[in-house]
């Protein structure tokens, strides 16, 4: 007999564990989602030029290779929708309980527990399962710093990841807390639309170019179309990813030649150079 199987989250991980298990023929299972619809941090995440520093072809399951990206680094408009792609074609939405929180899973001597609530704190409902995967991310409830008068802001304010996409930007003074990744990809969107910019740096980042193409028809074509293409590429993403970008990380060999790529980036990009000393 197949276990009873609890997903928590239906992003990335908590929607390939649903798949897998299809595919090894395994329907005994539940996806809980606390949203409304499926996609994780590519749901939530949709503030302007959202998207992944990853090329396409690697950010994507093993499993589903998929040929109809239309950029090398894809945006999130595309990335939920190869998320739903997957779910239709595996047809896991029957199995996802969407605005469905799990509030607590303990475990007995037999079985997990596991607590679940509706939207808005709605009745709590318990039901047992043998197995609990637990695939929430880190991204899905935004913090928001404890900054003293904050709360007596009388403009608008709000969250990346919970970007208010009815306020009009066009000719306003806009500040940017943080400089992260987010940052560094909605900040050029912003800057097109405000009249006045201001960005809040505690920490500057590394930041190398990001060499983003677009995939016209013929090269859509030839990943469909030429054997061991789309395989090929994959693989060569992945091997220069783990021979060059992983030991940078690691302070390895290639830290010093990212490092220098950056610098010159910067140069290429900020000629004022007391600016550039602040970003470095």
């Amino acid at each position: 007999m197949a276990p009873s199987v609890a997903i928590i989250g239906a992003g990335f991980g908590g929607l390939c564990m649903a798949i897998q298990l299809e595919r090894a023929g395994i329907r005994s299972y539940t996806v809980f989602e606390k949203a409304a619809g499926l996609g994780g941090t590519w749901r939530d995440n949709s503030y302007p030029g959202a998207g992944c520093d990853i090329p396409s072809h690697l950010y994507s399951y093993s499993f589903e290779k998929y040929a109809s990206w239309t950029r090398r680094y894809p945006e999130q408009p595309e990335i939920l929708g190869y998320l739903e792609h997957c779910a239709d074609k595996y047809d896991i939405r029957r199995k996802i309980r969407f605005n469905t929180e799990v509030r607590r899973a303990a475990f007995d001597d037999a079985s997990w527990q596991v607590t679940t609530a509706g939207p808005e704190g709605g009745d709590e409902h318990t039901e047992a399962f043998d197995v609990v995967v637990v695939s929430v991310g880190q991204l899905n409830r935004p913090r928001l710093p404890g900054l003293p008068g904050m709360a007596d802001f009388e403009g608008v304010s709000f969250h990346s990841a919970r970007w208010n996409h009815d306020h009009d930007l066009t000719g306003r003074r806009v500040a940017v807390i943080g400089n992260g990744s987010s940052a560094a990809q909605l900040i050029p969107r912003v800057a097109e639309q405000a009249e006045h910019l201001d960005v809040f740096q505690r920490t500057p980042n590394w930041v190398i170019p990001k060499p983003d193409a677009a995939f016209g028809p013929p090269a859509r074509l030839a990943f469909r179309m030429v054997p061991g293409l789309q395989r090929a590429y994959r693989e060569w993403i992945y091997r220069y990813a783990e021979v060059t970008l992983y030991p940078a990380l690691a302070q390895g060999w290639s830290a010093d030649l990212l490092r220098k790529r950056a610098l010159r980036h910067l140069r290429d990009q900020v000629p004022d150079p007391v600016l550039r000393a602040k970003l470095t």
